[in-house]
């Protein structure tokens, strides 16, 4: 490596693809700090081009060059990492950017260019687009991916994206300068202002987009197939966007907080006087939260990030946008945008173990099924480590993650925080917790204690502690999944006793009868004939109206040697509308039945 950077860096995850290599979030354990890692598996030479380029350039709105480092055949540059969304992120969030949004943004991105192009020999990005900015937490713009930068008079190769890059940029000489960045800036703010494609929705010069003149004037001059008619520098486009939002000012000026709320991005300065109180914000959060009922509401969240930067040293706006998130089923989404948070330099809010703590625990246990994400022990090690004054079970939650985290899990150490945080805690998301990473490691825990009754008590556990249908669900769901992996030790009775508890908590009628059907199927699998034919007989009474129930109870009567009633359950389904290429179609191979 040819800098002090990161020593142990360790790949968490792969964040998208750049030039010629993939980039991954990185956790370095020497200085505890994330760093962005590009990784070259081939083409080497061009990841040491690229490097060069990077290690020459030191401005605010470009991410560190840290160092390189190749082993193994591969070739890894490290660079600051930048938490924040990419503006092709959210355009897709809010289908386009307000004018005044678009032009405040396309300045940040003009200085940035303006320092590239008067660098000697000048840089030349040639591939700029919504991807390769970053907009921060705090509004400010990031231009990322330098793997298609040239210097100077070195632009002669075709390079860009289709629809960005410019007629000169993808013709048979593939030349590239400074008016071929102004080609590419163009179009990428028509693409924030319409929210349209280019090279899908090409600009038409005859078309209102509803911008104001001077806006519509000042991309129009961007984007000319002949370069001689663009701006033949950065400096004249700044200046021309400038000169828009001082005449829009007086215009802008009383709508403020509105477009604030509707970019999604907050500032400091401005329109301070303007700003309700913390205490209404999340008042308005949690209004608008109710109003949406069981959608999402992006409003209510905008009211959420509004309250955190009014009051960024108080941690309850913080939790309660994570909560907000987690209830919606998309806390993936949610660790994402808290992370922003938490990993700037200035975070420091009161109260702030309580959100550590939940960040840290989500990332323990992850998620199953629809927007779900592995468990990450080293991402809730991370956060579970911020804490500052962490109680015991705080304590013991970090060490379990700790331990986790580690090459070789310790199943003695494991076992005996398995144990003591069992047996003293008293919310259900911990206890959760434990009885997920007890199932999980149940062989190597079998060592040093009887897991399979730990993890029945974890689960009386989490059902006592319950404060809400969600969680009783949550529990009764686990339980009944933890007896039916004990049938052959324990018999069927325990896991009836939870499996009917879980049917009565249920909404979805359908998925009560399809709990009932693997009742009746593990009652006929264990001998238990008479009964398993009751269960089959009261889901046709129930719901009658749903044919597969019908077909079960005709696969057990087949089964059975019951061929005239399996017909009548054939043709009963066959009536409610049970389609062709189902399980009617099998049951009717069985008895004999056709398509008649």
């Amino acid at each position: 490596m040819d800098r002090d950077c990161a020593g142990n860096c360790i790949l968490l995850k792969q964040l998208g693809r750049g030039g010629q290599g993939e980039i991954y979030l990185a956790w370095d354990e020497e200085k505890s700090s994330y760093t962005a890692v590009k990784r070259f598996e081939s083409r080497l030479l061009e990841g040491i081009r690229e490097a060069r380029i990077l290690e020459s350039l030191c401005h605010p709105g470009i991410p560190k060059y840290l160092g390189r480092r190749l082993e193994d055949g591969h070739l890894d540059l490290f660079m600051e990492y930048i938490p924040g969304i990419s503006v092709k992120e959210y355009i897709r969030l809010h289908e386009k950017i307000p004018e005044r949004r678009t032009a405040v943004w396309g300045i940040q991105l003009l200085d940035i260019l303006d320092y590239l192009h008067r660098r000697s020999p000048p840089v030349i990005h040639c591939d700029i687009k919504p991807s390769n900015l970053i907009i921060t937490r705090r509004g400010r713009l990031f231009l990322i991916d330098y793997g298609t930068a040239v210097l100077g008079k070195d632009g002669n190769q075709k390079l860009g994206t289709c629809g960005y890059a410019a007629p000169e940029q993808m013709d048979g000489l593939g030349y590239a300068d400074e008016q071929s960045d102004i080609y590419s800036f163009g179009m990428t703010l028509y693409h924030m202002a319409t929210g349209h494609h280019p090279g899908k929705k090409p600009w038409e010069d005859d078309k209102n987009y509803g911008f104001s003149r001077g806006f519509a004037r000042v991309l129009k001059k961007c984007i000319q197939t002949d370069k001689e008619d663009r701006y033949q520098t950065v400096s004249e486009v700044r200046r021309g966007l400038k000169r828009v939002l001082r005449k829009r000012a007086a215009v802008w000026a009383g709508a403020a907080v509105s477009l604030i709320l509707a970019a999604g991005v907050c500032w400091k300065s401005g329109y301070k006087k303007e700003q309700p109180a913390y205490a209404v914000l999340l008042a308005k959060a949690e209004k608008e939260r109710s109003k949406a009922g069981s959608r999402f509401s992006m409003k209510a969240v905008r009211y959420y990030e509004l309250a955190v930067d009014r009051e960024p040293d108080q941690a309850a706006a913080y939790e309660r946008l994570l909560r907000y998130y987690q209830s919606a089923g998309r806390e993936k989404e949610g660790l994402t945008v808290l992370a922003e948070y938490v990993e700037s330099k200035d975070f420091d809010a009161v109260g702030k173990d309580k959100l550590l703590f939940r960040m840290g625990l989500l990332y323990l246990q992850g998620k199953e099924g629809k927007g779900g994400f592995p468990p990450d022990p080293v991402l809730a090690y991370r956060y579970l480590a911020m804490q500052e004054h962490p109680t015991d079970t705080q304590k013991d939650c970090t060490e379990l993650a700790g331990i986790l985290s580690g090459k070789n899990c310790q199943g003695d150490r494991l076992w005996r925080i398995l144990d003591r945080c069992g047996q003293k805690t008293e919310d259900f998301q911990q206890a959760y917790l434990l009885f997920q990473i007890c199932r999980q490691k149940e062989q190597e825990l079998k060592k040093y204690g009887d897991a399979e009754k730990k993890q029945e008590e974890l689960a009386d556990l989490m059902e006592k502690l319950s404060e809400n249908n969600d969680e009783k669900r949550t529990a009764l769901y686990e339980k009944a999944a933890f007896y039916e992996r004990m049938i052959d030790s324990r018999g069927l009775e325990p896991w009836i006793e939870a499996a009917d508890r879980y049917t009565d908590m249920l909404d979805r009628e359908k998925e009560k009868a399809e709990l009932q059907l693997k009742k009746a199927g593990l009652l006929a699998v264990y001998g238990r004939k008479k009964s398993a034919e009751e269960v089959h007989r009261a889901v046709i009474r129930q719901y009658s109206g749903w044919p597969e129930g019908y077909i079960a109870y005709g696969f057990y009567l087949a089964k059975a040697g019951k061929r005239d009633m399996a017909q009548d359950m054939y043709r009963r389904a066959k009536g409610l509308g049970a389609g062709e290429g189902t399980e009617l179609q099998k049951l009717g191979a069985v008895l004999g039945e056709g398509n008649d």
